[in-house]
Formats: C-alpha cells, sequence, structure tokens
C-alpha cells in the first residue's frame, strides 16, 4: 500500500520502503543524486547492449512457403530496409560514443558478466544478433565526472550510453532504473532517504515492503 508520510515519519528504521519514480532527474537534480548515491554505495552497475554487424541477418524476408502476395512481400522488403538504416546507424553511434565511454571506466572495473538473464528491473531472453554485458564499478571520487556526463538518468541507454544505471552497497542494490522504460525505484529503511528526494521535487509514491535485505537483488562483487 502507498504510505502517509505521518507513518513513514514515525518509522523506527526496521522497515523496507520501496520507492518508485516516475520523474526524470534532469542537470541539477541528477547532479544532486548522484552526489547522495556516492555517499550510500561502494559500487554501481551498468548494462552494455551489443548488436551484431551483420545487419541483413536481423531484417530477412519471409520464407516462400509462406506464399504471400508480391504486394505484401514489398511492404515488408520495404520495411526492412527503413529498420536496417536505423539499426546501421545505431550501431555506428553505439561505437563512436559507448564504447570510448566504456573505455574510460575501465580502471574501475570490479566485475563483469556476460550473457546475462537478469540484472536489476530486468531479466530478459537474449535475441539472437544482441549480445549483453554487465559491469560492476567501484565508487570513487575520480569515477563521479563520467556518471554526470548523460546529465540525466534517463539518458543511460542505448547507443549513446550504456543502460540501466544501478547502485550497490555490500552487495544489495538499493537503487535501480531502466531508461528505456522510464522506470527507476529505491530501496530504503531509513526516512531521511526519503526526504532527499522530496527535496528534490520528485513524484514518486512510497510503498512498505514486505520483505528484508536478503529479498533485493544480490551481486556478487566482493573479492
Amino acid at each position: 500500500m502507498v504510505l502517509s508520510w505521518q507513518k513513514l515519519s514515525e518509522g523506527k528504521g526496521d522497515n523496507m520502503f520501496k520507492i518508485n519514480i516516475s520523474d526524470d532527474l534532469e542537470f541539477d537534480k541528477y547532479n544532486r543524486f548522484i552526489d547522495f548515491a556516492f555517499t550510500k554505495s561502494d559500487a554501481f552497475m551498468l548494462v552494455a547492449y551489443r548488436e551484431s554487424d551483420n545487419v541483413e541477418l536481423m531484417f530477412k524476408q519471409p520464407p516462400a512457403e509462406m506464399q504471400l502476395s508480391d504486394e505484401i512481400l514489398q511492404m515488408i522488403s520495404k520495411s526492412n530496409e527503413e529498420a536496417k538504416k536505423i539499426k546501421c546507424k545505431e550501431i555506428a553511434i553505439f561505437k563512436e560514443r559507448t564504447e570510448p565511454f566504456l573505455a574510460k571506466l575501465e580502471p574501475f572495473l570490479i566485475k563483469k558478466r556476460n550473457s546475462p538473464s537478469e540484472w536489476p528491473g530486468i531479466k530478459v531472453v537474449l535475441r539472437e544478433h544482441t549480445s549483453v554485458e554487465i559491469n560492476v564499478y567501484r565508487i570513487s571520487d575520480e569515477v563521479k565526472p563520467y556518471l554526470l556526463e548523460p546529465r540525466s538518468l534517463f539518458n543511460w541507454k542505448y547507443p549513446y550510453f550504456p543502460d540501466d544505471l544501478s547502485f550497490f552497497n555490500n552487495g544489495y542494490c538499493w537503487f535501480a532504473s531502466v531508461a528505456h522504460e522510464g522506470y527507476a525505484c529505491m530501496f530504503t529503511n531509513t526516512y531521511d532517504d526519503i526526504t532527499i528526494l522530496q527535496e528534490l521535487g520528485l513524484n514518486f509514491n512510497v510503498t512498505e515492503c514486505d520483505y528484508n535485505m536478503k529479498s533485493l537483488f544480490h551481486e556478487d562483487y566482493k573479492a
């Protein structure tokens, strides 16, 4: 259920709250949020989607046994050609923008895993021509300027940046975002964390969770 401010403020720190954020965090709000996140985190996660260069294999004509009319086949062919142009442009942008960005973050990398089926806020079945790479980085003052580059929480998305910025503490994800869906959520047992979002002027709602920390998404990145 959505909780009242009075009940939240009376909390003793022994409950878990989930905060669903419906607003993007942009410019100064985003910068302030990153400052806040760094005080609570020892790591952050980014997701890199990589598309195959063989675009022709992604968009094929239907098999002959479907016996489609010439008119429908022409429509499909035209649609495929437009989709190929868009995909080629996205792949080029990824190589120009995201690959160099990931290279800048390499000194802070503490864990990488490939072909995942799950990460905070996402469960997927990977497409044939798409690979996904999960990267976990350590928090440090040196890495903060790179996290400020998108200038918006929901700018963390393919092809201009890696996807789905999430923050962790001691292996547990306390903040997750899915930029393509315009979605973010935060888990906390501290009322002060909720007031931070209120001070940023964000639209959000708070629900009390029935589970403890062990039910949150966990990533083992400790040595």
